[in-house]
């Protein structure tokens, strides 16, 4: 008895200790984000450690040149790097009421805040921040 309850203990301790170490790391990538978001992205920059997904879609959105065929494309990227951070569309909702000219800013303070309230579950961070980066918000 004593040694299942010493091994229940142990399991705790190490669930504890992963859910910490997967909370630092989310913050990480968030802070990461909110570092980036702000600024609009360059098609000549590299764009960093992205999935080869993002990275074919990228250079799709980059090839177009009409601004609606690049908006549905950057749409198409950032629903995909959500697939489950629900409370996200809030922090959209938010950013899309700023006034023009603000936007990008409340996208900055925005954005992040609701990945990081989701601890990045649902959310392929690089990815995101990537094409919101790419996006024309004003």
């Amino acid at each position: 008895m004593r040694l299942t309850i010493l091994a229940g203990l142990a399991l705790a301790t190490a669930c504890a200790n992963e859910h910490e170490a997967k909370r630092a790391a989310c913050e990480r990538r968030v802070e990461w984000m909110r570092e980036r978001i702000g600024e609009a992205a360059r098609d000549d920059e590299d764009p960093g450690p992205i999935p080869g997904w993002a990275r074919e879609l990228r250079a799709q959105i980059i090839a177009r040149h009409d601004p609606t065929g690049r908006a549905a494309l950057l749409g198409d990227g950032v629903a995909r790097s959500l697939e489950g951070c629900y409370g996200i569309a809030d922090a959209f909702r938010a950013a899309a009421r700023a006034p023009a000219g603000e936007r990008r800013a409340a996208m900055a303070q925005e954005i992040p805040a609701a990945v990081s309230a989701c601890q990045c579950r649902g959310v392929d961070v690089e990815p995101l921040t990537l094409f919101l980066r790419m996006s024309p918000a004003g």
